[in-house]
């Protein structure tokens, strides 16, 4: 992969004008300015803005965004959609800290699960190197699919499956999605390619 010169992107406002209490988000969801409220439980503060530190919905007190967890909690079965993020990719698989998604307000999350993503299970198109499907730091959608012998899952069923948000693996900075499908940073302008979600949160 070469790196391109290219200007950085105009990009589209993917903030929300204000907290939006009981939305499912992911980590790094942007919540709030820090001029509005304070970082509460679930959140992180960077640059003046406060984004979630963790999956959950939304809640808020007068003083603070939060991000809450509450009373039942979600079991994950084979079918369940599931948020992962990836901590690990070897040359056949890659290994993912996983969470259901949900969008039921009185669930409480399970304890993080560790699961299995095979190379074949990325894309239904052939994929000569899993880190073209995916890297360390991914936060993708993908459905479990067997728990028999730990937790595997697979985003190769459908367009909802795949990366929801990318890294780039030079500096760390968000990626962008282009308009051909491949992913630009918005710091250094490297270019890097994944098994992309329709639900891909920065886009061109």
């Amino acid at each position: 992969m070469d790196k391109t010169h290219d200007s950085r992107p105009e990009l589209q406002d993917t903030k929300p004008s204000k907290r939006e209490t009981g939305k499912l988000v992911e980590p790094g969801t942007y919540l709030a300015g820090a001029e509005e409220v304070l970082p509460g439980r679930g959140t992180f503060s960077e640059n003046d803005e406060i984004f979630a530190a963790t999956f959950g919905h939304v809640a808020s007190t007068s003083k603070d965004a939060i991000v809450d967890s509450k009373k039942r909690i979600l079991k994950i079965i084979v079918g369940t959609d599931v948020y992962g993020i990836v901590t690990n990719v070897m040359d056949s698989k890659a290994l993912l800290q996983i969470i259901p998604l949900s969008d039921d307000k009185d669930a409480r999350f399970p304890p993080s699960e560790t699961a299995v993503l095979k190379v074949s299970s990325i894309s239904p198109s052939f994929i000569r190197d899993i880190r073209d499907g995916i890297r360390i730091g991914d936060i993708v959608r993908a459905k479990v699919f067997s728990t028999r012998d730990g937790m595997e899952i697979s985003m190769r069923e459908s367009t909802e499956y795949g990366v929801i948000k990318a890294f780039c693996s030079r500096c760390r900075h968000n990626m962008i999605l282009k308009s051909g499908g491949r992913l630009m940073c918005s710091s250094c302008g490297w270019m890097e390619s994944r098994k992309i979600s329709k639900f891909y949160s920065l886009k061109e």
